[in-house]
């Protein structure tokens, strides 16, 4: 059987392990290339090995005929991505209780080094290196929220190597991303690395004849030493495995972070007005609306509240919306009961307890939960035609690997039955502000994923940054959150009149000034939601954040297929000066957006910035948008342009804001 997938650059040995995944070797520690704990099973012979090209299938057996195992692994040449899924079979008459079961990855002695992502609630995906001297380096998820505490995603390099490799779970349920390194007799660290489901605690029950699939693995080769220098490259990839609804991407307004949960009508048909004079293509209103007793569940069937918000009558305001030429949406929070619920009285086994007293969770494996479950959305999606549902998760599903394995895989059946069922609707992934923003059955099953509850612009473009390296940002969704601040009746205020502030943090209890147009800029480096209190703003503005939406509607299909480059290196996540330069490309069309923001009372006003994707041979013309067009370079070819680079110049002010520019690079039309 040939083991080859790139002949001299990737090749499987006859264990059924890499042999060699570009620079790195495999090491000569005794292993297979899985990590099984289940005592009963017995040895594992050298697996069969078939397939053809980039495509192979390993099959392992043990000698007791308990247990087979079996790998698919395809190999994408393009964007040299490898893709590993694994599935356990019981083949015995006994039950079977595994204890661990993850992928395995070993290579040869040297110096490592390591780059992982850091989460935290209003700070997620802040990565850094760090030197591997310990002899083991774990990543993990707890209860649920893959992205708090680390996210799916490390960078392994080997101090001598010419490229690194990138490592990433696709979780179904809390995952681990584990690095061991072993020396003896004063030789270098030999390197391990483990990845799938998390054992810790874990019991997975396999009955005889009962399969079960482990989480998808994917190793990138990148081209170089940098971990930036594979960005484009993954995004390509999983733009290609999980792509982007058309319709999908709407330009949206949000309740939330007007007044949080308090629904005025009046004030929302004011909102209402000014989305629509902004240019908002869907209404969304968030927490608030059902009955649900303050705690960010749900009660039943999201009955309406009777003595607040709208009184019962929500469909007449989605009408309203509805005349006002916007779709309308509405914020559940789709997994987690109150105790209170009828149907958990009435059906108790149908659910298990959350990490939160007085909440469960749905036991989504059961066909009749599953079918509850889908139901119950598609009759709320009906009662209001609605176009738009943003599914949040604020709590934690308690702790048990093998329950929230089976528990995600039936939340992802759950949610393909309603993309099917309602294929117009948009289906957002908040997760309580980027709690599951992950690659594989997530970005499969949303259209849009929510980047942070952090509203502060300059704080979600160092997310952004990082963020591109694991997922493809034109599916990320922003919120602009800012204010236009009048002063009251005939009182000068001590501050400039009409001053634009906007979030510091998740609420409005810290905020500061910020500049329209670096707000609009920044937002659009993704897909441009508004939430805030948008009718405060003057006719002047509403023309300009319409301006910014229309170039984002112009522009929509490029930019959801877009790829990620770094026109600038990540710097601390708190940083406030400096520049921050990204760049998103459509290698279908070969379009540009260059983003560049920068501290303007810094005094180093101009900046040389080099883009990447050009194509040589090709003419292209460099022009600036918002407020207006403006043509910089008429006819440039690809290769100067990539050589010589563009400058990006601001005017020094002592007192203001960060200040942004937006430019594209388009290829001249041929005559």
């Amino acid at each position: 059987m040939e083991q080859y997938f790139e002949k001299n650059f990737i090749e499987l040995n006859e264990a059924g392990g890499f042999k060699r995944i570009g620079d790195y070797l495999a090491g000569d520690q005794a292993s297979t290339p899985f990590s099984l704990f289940c005592e009963e099973t017995g040895k594992f012979a050298d697996p069969v090995i078939t397939g053809r090209g980039n495509r192979k299938k390993i099959l392992w057996s043990d000698d007791k005929k308990s247990l087979e195992i079996i790998s698919e692994i395809v190999y994408e040449p393009e964007t040299k991505v490898i893709s590993r899924r694994d599935t356990l079979r019981n083949t015995g008459k006994k039950n079977l209780s595994v204890r661990r079961y993850l992928a395995r990855f070993p290579f040869t002695r040297g110096e490592y080094e390591l780059y992982s992502q850091q989460g935290r609630w209003r700070r997620e995906s802040v990565g850094a290196w760090h030197k591997l001297l310990d002899s083991k380096a774990e990543l993990s998820s707890r209860e649920g929220r893959w992205c708090e505490g680390s996210a799916p995603y490390a960078v392994l390099r080997d101090s001598y190597s010419t490229h690194a490799l990138a490592f990433m779970v696709c979780p179904e349920g809390d995952w681990v991303l584990r690095f061991n390194a072993a020396s003896e007799l004063g030789k270098l660290n030999d390197m391990t690395v483990e990845a799938g489901l998390s054992d810790d605690r874990l019991a997975l029950k396999l009955a005889p004849g009962e399969t079960w699939t482990a989480p998808e693995v994917m190793v990138q080769i990148l081209p170089t030493r940098e971990l930036e220098s594979g960005t484009a490259l993954m995004n390509r990839y999983l733009n290609h495995r999980f792509p982007a609804r058309p319709g999908h991407s709407p330009v949206l307004y949000n309740t939330w972070l007007d007044q949080l949960n308090v629904l005025d009508v009046p004030r929302l048909e004011r909102q209402l007005k000014a989305a629509k004079a902004a240019g908002c293509e869907v209404f969304i209103v968030d927490y608030g609306w059902y009955e649900d007793y303050g705690t960010f569940t749900r009660v039943d069937g999201w009955d309406e509240c009777m003595n607040r918000a709208f009184y019962g009558k929500m469909r007449n305001f989605s009408d309203k919306v509805r005349a006002a030429g916007l779709g309308f949406g509405f914020w559940v929070e789709f997994e987690f009961f109150a105790t209170i619920s009828k149907v958990v009285k009435k059906h108790p086994s149908w659910f298990f307890p959350s990490a939160a007293k007085d909440i469960v969770c749905p036991k989504c494996w059961l066909p009749e939960v599953e079918d509850y479950l889908v139901d119950s959305l598609a009759a709320t999606i009906r009662k209001y035609d609605a176009v738009y549902v943003k599914n949040d998760m604020n709590h934690s599903q308690g702790y048990e690997p093998e329950r929230l394995s089976r528990y995600q895989k039936g939340m992802y059946r759950v949610m393909a039955r309603l993309r099917k069922m309602f294929p117009e609707v948009v289906f957002d992934n908040c997760t309580s502000g980027s709690a599951r923003m992950t690659a594989g059955g997530m970005l499969e099953n949303f259209d849009l994923h929510f980047l942070s509850d952090n509203g502060n612009q300059l704080d979600n473009l160092r997310q952004v940054q990082e963020l591109m390296l694991r997922f493809p940002p034109g599916r990320i969704m922003h919120w602009f959150v800012a204010s236009e601040v009048h002063s009251e009746m005939k009182h000068k205020p001590s501050f400039t009149n009409n001053v634009i502030i906007e979030t510091q943090a998740a609420t409005w209890e810290k905020f500061e000034s910020v500049e329209l147009n670096t707000a609009l800029v920044a937002n659009l480096t993704g897909v441009p939601g508004y939430s805030c209190d948008l009718a405060s703003f003057s006719k002047k503005n509403l023309a300009k954040i319409a301006e910014a939406n229309a170039f984002y509607k112009k522009y929509r299909e490029s930019l959801v297929r877009s790829e990620g480059h770094w026109l600038t290196m990540p710097e601390l996540f708190e940083k406030r000066t400096g520049w921050i330069g990204l760049q998103f490309s459509d290698p279908e069309k070969d379009l540009h957006f260059l983003y560049i923001f920068h501290d303007v009372t810094n005094g180093d006003e101009r900046r040389i910035f080099h883009p990447h994707a050009l194509n040589p041979a090709v003419q292209y013309q460099v022009a600036e948008y918002l407020p207006k067009r403006k043509v910089l370079c008429k006819a440039v070819s690809g290769a100067e342009l990539a050589a010589h680079g563009f400058t990006a110049e601001f005017e020094y002010q002592q007192h203001a804001c960060t200040q942004a520019k937006l430019l594209t690079v388009f290829p001249l039309k041929k005559k």
